[in-house]
């Protein structure tokens, strides 16, 4: 097969969604194919592009599709789609690279939004040679977008509450810590709606919430990752943002019953869609958690249990589940368990209770122990959903005062 046929195949069909794996086969075979129209090359260069995160390496796309040739460089760098994502990784905070980025985001455009991500240990040495780094990328700051940052806590500031680096287009943050920083985002972040915190060693749990202050009134989408910590300290988080829609929390919690900040008969709402949680606490922690919350709009939950050697491999927390559906009727459509070892028959007493359930996962260590029979008692067609979503909507409106 020549070389020009090859290519063909890698831009046709199903040849060309594995193109991404193959770039280096699908520059190879565009180098020995002469005379190709500058159009068909931007293809190409778009496929090399597919699954790349945009790092600094020579060898990797995009900067490896500069050095093929002149004209390859010059199609390369008329494109800011290739140069609008950029990671800097550990290994390549380097001196020569200050440059490198600064090149880099002049090819991005000036309209072209950015995804950026910087990863440096939180013991880098030369703190002079970062800042050199991230000063490169403050003149793009108003075409952030989404931003991941895992770099000393003292340097967060200078990014993002810096009072002459406005962030109008940032949507997506995550950050890493091993402290926790004291700052308030940039007030011009109005389109942040997705945050995620990834608490390091010595940091516990990200607290008081006044001086970190992420917009947390207008985040929807929050992710949580910390190595210990309580579900009261959770709590704050229903309170300081009421615009949740999806709550991702992994984290080992102690196994003491939490203490609800509020009395059981004014129950906390929420409007959260999502609610997913992988914690080592016990099903009565968890159980007691759901019982302080009203979740009229909650369409999944997800709960897995980290510790399975805790002797409650069979319990787990069915009756606030539901209770939680009882007390408000949420939408809830997809129920997943993880880590307990619950019979067929307690999984078919909690189907035919929640009513409206159209996906149960539950499993224990390598097993699915949904059986045949309980996936047969959920709607089996696109026409059998439709129709208990209808008798849900009803039972919804004619339902008495809810909590």
């Amino acid at each position: 097969m020549n070389s020009g046929t090859q290519l063909g195949r890698l831009l046709n069909g199903k040849c060309a969604r594995h193109a991404a794996l193959s770039s280096s086969t699908l520059i190879s075979s565009a180098v020995q194919t002469p005379s190709l129209p500058a159009e068909t090359l931007r293809e190409i260069f778009l496929y090399c592009m597919a699954g790349s995160f945009g790092d600094l390496n020579p060898a990797n796309v995009p900067l490896a599709l500069r050095r093929v040739s002149t004209t390859w460089r010059d199609i390369s760098d008329s494109m800011p789609c290739l140069w609008s994502t950029i990671t800097v990784t550990p290994s390549q905070i380097l001196p020569q690279n200050v440059q490198v980025i600064k090149k880099w985001l002049g090819r991005s455009g000036t309209t072209r939004l950015l995804d950026i991500s910087i990863q440096v240990p939180p013991d880098f040495p030369d703190l002079d040679l970062l800042a050199a780094i991230l000063a490169e990328f403050m003149p793009t700051c108003r075409r952030w977008q989404n931003l991941v940052l895992s770099i000393p806590v003292e340097f967060l500031p200078m990014l993002l509450s810096n009072p002459d680096a406005p962030l109008p287009a940032l949507e997506s943050l995550k950050l890493a810590m091993n402290h926790q920083p004291q700052f308030t985002v940039h007030a011009s972040a109005t389109r942040l709606r997705s945050v995620s915190l990834l608490a390091l060693p010595p940091l516990v749990m990200p607290s008081g919430w006044c001086n970190l202050n992420l917009a947390w009134g207008q985040i929807t989408h929050l992710n949580i990752q910390t190595v210990t910590g309580t579900i009261d300290s959770i709590w704050d988080i229903f309170f300081q943002c009421p615009q949740l829609l999806s709550l991702i929390i992994v984290a080992p919690n102690n196994s003491s019953i939490p203490k609800i900040p509020f009395h059981r008969l004014n129950i906390f709402h929420s409007n959260i869609r999502q609610l997913s949680m992988f914690v080592n606490a016990r099903s009565a922690v968890i159980g007691c958690f759901l019982d302080g919350l009203c979740l009229h709009e909650l369409q999944e939950l997800r709960l897995s249990f980290t510790d399975i050697t805790n002797g409650e491999t069979n319990f787990w927390p069915k009756t606030a589940i539901l209770d939680l559906r009882r007390r408000c009727l949420p939408p809830l459509a997809t129920v997943s368990v993880a880590g307990k070892n619950i019979l067929e028959k307690d999984l078919v007493e909690f189907v035919h209770e929640m009513r409206y359930l159209e996906r149960l996962q539950v499993t224990y260590g390598t097993r699915e122990l949904v059986t045949p029979y309980v996936r047969s008692l959920l709607p089996q067609t696109n026409a059998a959903v439709l129709h208990q979503r209808a008798v849900y909507r009803d039972e919804v409106q004619n339902a008495p005062f809810l909590v």
